[in-house]
């Protein structure tokens, strides 16, 4: 089963500690499209029948619209890379270039930001879309997420990946504070989470 990510370029936010940077979004799934099977496990994993506690523990800290896990990052696109996107597998590539990038982890947030672009209530910026598509998720556990993208758009290019390859978002060791589960409501003070191959 697929579920929805966006990346959205997050302009003009004025908090000292975070300039423009890009919001990755990805759409959880519910904790009913998942079988439990232990209840020691401590994984959901949608469609391979793992038990779901995670995601629900998770989602019962959120209001009951927040089910996009979020995270910030400021590296590495800048502007639109055109020589990736004169290749058949572009999108997939712009992809592959916030492999190694550090994440930070945010509060979950809202469905309505799958599609929507504009400023952000309280002076917090502006929001523009320069990515979408699809992802399968292969893992879900309080402290990594592992997912296939197979259908991918940035900056207008757009592909079907036909062989997706997965992609692990997990903390780093980096720094002295405890990193906290995706699920927390309160956002992490520096980056901590990785994206890897």
């Amino acid at each position: 089963m697929d579920f929805r990510f966006v990346v959205l370029h997050h302009t003009g936010l004025k908090t000292g500690k975070r300039g423009d940077h890009w919001d990755w979004l990805l759409e959880l799934p519910k904790p009913s499209m998942a079988k439990k099977t232990s209840k020691d496990s401590s994984f959901f994993v949608p469609d391979l029948g793992l038990d779901n506690a995670v995601i629900a523990a998770g989602l019962s800290q959120q209001g009951p619209d927040r089910n996009l896990i979020a995270f910030a990052t400021e590296a590495p696109l800048l502007s639109q890379p055109a020589p990736l996107l004169c290749q058949p597998k572009g999108a997939g590539l712009l992809m592959d270039a916030w492999v190694g990038c550090m994440f930070l982890r945010l509060p979950m947030h809202r469905d309505i930001y799958l599609s929507y672009e504009g400023p952000i209530s309280g002076g917090r910026g502006h929001v523009s879309r320069v990515g979408m598509g699809a992802l399968r998720w292969l893992e879900i556990g309080p402290l990594h997420l592992r997912f296939e993208i197979v259908e991918a758009e940035f900056f207008g290019a757009s592909s079907h990946i036909a062989t997706p390859a997965p992609y692990f978002l997990s903390p780093t060791q980096l720094g002295c504070e405890s990193p906290k589960p995706w699920s927390d409501p309160a956002p992490d003070d520096s980056p901590r989470w990785l994206l890897h191959t």
